[in-house]
């Protein structure tokens, strides 16, 4: 069982980001506030029915069906572009518990990422990705594996913007 976190954001959006850090943490608080568990938006809410609602016996009471929280030790980032690659590399940063993979369809953009010139420039990235490469911080192209192993997947992909109609130029093309 895995998380889905969508982040879609067209490249224009990506390229005009500055403050790498403060935008990276505040994507990454979720889970450093949730203390790195995803919990299931229903899992306090009881499924049992009472005539008494007040009653503390049935407010307490857990149903053995309700899905337990899960706790996120592996994550899966696809698409190591200008989103994907410094947003899971600052996770990586702030929680090393957290093994994270990196995966891209491109070669030649992970043999960047692996080497000492990445492909993006972002203040302090290459430094977070110096401390944690190698340890909890990997990048690779084999996205089946990545994805079989992740108990969270972050999906990073250039996401193109509508060319005509309502929010041309701006809004996501999801078609």
């Amino acid at each position: 069982m895995f998380s889905v976190f969508i982040c879609l954001c067209s490249r224009g959006v990506a390229s005009r980001r500055r403050n790498f850090q403060v935008a990276s943490e505040r994507a990454v608080s979720p889970l450093i506030l949730a203390n790195r568990t995803v919990i299931k938006p229903n899992y306090f809410q009881s499924s049992t029915k009472s005539t008494n609602r007040s009653s503390p016996s049935r407010m307490n009471q857990s149903n053995n069906n309700e899905p337990s929280p899960i706790t996120v030790k592996k994550i899966a980032c696809i698409g190591a572009g200008y989103v994907g690659g410094p947003t899971c590399s600052v996770i990586a940063y702030k929680c090393p518990q957290i093994q994270v993979t990196i995966v891209d369809v491109n070669p030649d953009r992970i043999n960047q990422w692996n080497s000492d010139s990445l492909p993006i420039f972002e203040p302090g990235l290459e430094e977070i990705i110096l401390k944690c490469r190698g340890k909890n911080l990997f990048f690779d192209t084999d996205i089946d594996k990545a994805i079989k192993e992740a108990d969270l997947i972050f999906v990073s992909v250039n996401t193109p913007t509508k060319q005509s109609g309502i929010g041309s130029g701006y809004a996501a093309d999801l078609r």
